[in-house]
């Protein structure tokens, strides 16, 4: 009888431990559903939001699926290249500053700008943090422009990032920018890593403009980089400009 008992029980145990290691895997791999699940309703949802900003543009729904193709497959919209030329180009005085649309030749849309508006001197208050609606403050005298608390923002309709800055524009001397700060970043479909704004050059030489620029990586959720790494402002001969744009 106890050696009955010795032959029956260990097959017990192994269908015991068996069944344990199973239901682990089982649960796991509901687990990694369920997230598979919640990352697609969520691309979904941010793909949605993509093809209303895509309309606000006037871009074709046809061209609108091509664009959400492109990014399904990690490829850049010809906006995010670097070296993409527009076939359309427009500047436009908002109420809250000046803004640069371009239109490219895959239909993708790229909007770059300054986000600031003229003030009494007197009337000026810093902004503290930037909540991404309140625009800066242009503050002018004889011989000078300041901007302060101005947004420097680049968004192709998938990523949008900016950060705030100081300058000052000098009729006759040399531009300068005396602070940067509070980068921004927001993608409908990816995060950022190592993200940084300083100033490269304070002060415009005879050869080249101030220069700030913010840094940062950006990472698609299906794995794609993203081309856009920095944003810069440029400030020299009396004009200023962000860039890309």
């Amino acid at each position: 009888m106890n050696k009955l008992t010795k032959y029956v029980a260990l097959p017990t145990l192994a269908i015991s431990l068996f069944f344990g290691q199973h239901t682990s895997i089982y649960a796991a791999e509901n687990e990694k559903k369920a997230e598979l699940e919640q990352k697609q309703k969520e691309n979904s949802i941010s793909y949605l939001e993509i093809q209303n900003s895509l309309s606000q543009y006037g871009v074709q729904q046809k061209v609108q699926v091509e664009l959400l193709s492109k990014l399904e497959k990690g490829e850049l919209w010809d906006s995010m290249k670097e070296d993409s030329i527009p076939v359309e180009e427009e500047t436009v005085e908002t109420t809250t500053g000046t803004k640069t649309i371009r239109k490219f030749e895959d239909g993708s849309i790229l909007i770059t700008g300054i986000l600031a508006v003229e003030s009494d001197p007197s009337s000026y208050k810093p902004l503290g943090k930037y909540d991404g609606v309140t625009p800066g403050t242009i503050i002018k005298g004889s011989g000078y422009v300041s901007y302060k608390d101005a947004v420097v923002y680049y968004d192709d309709l998938v990523t949008y990032i900016a950060f705030n800055a100081n300058f000052t524009i000098l009729q006759g001397a040399m531009d300068f920018i005396d602070r940067v700060w509070e980068p921004k970043f927001k993608s409908k479909v990816g995060s950022a890593t190592n993200i940084s704004v300083g100033i490269i050059q304070a002060k415009e030489t005879l050869d080249d403009p101030a220069e700030a620029k913010m840094d940062l990586t950006i990472n698609w959720y299906n794995g794609g980089v993203g081309a856009v790494t920095y944003l810069k402002l440029l400030v020299g001969k009396d004009t200023f400009r962000p860039y890309p744009g």
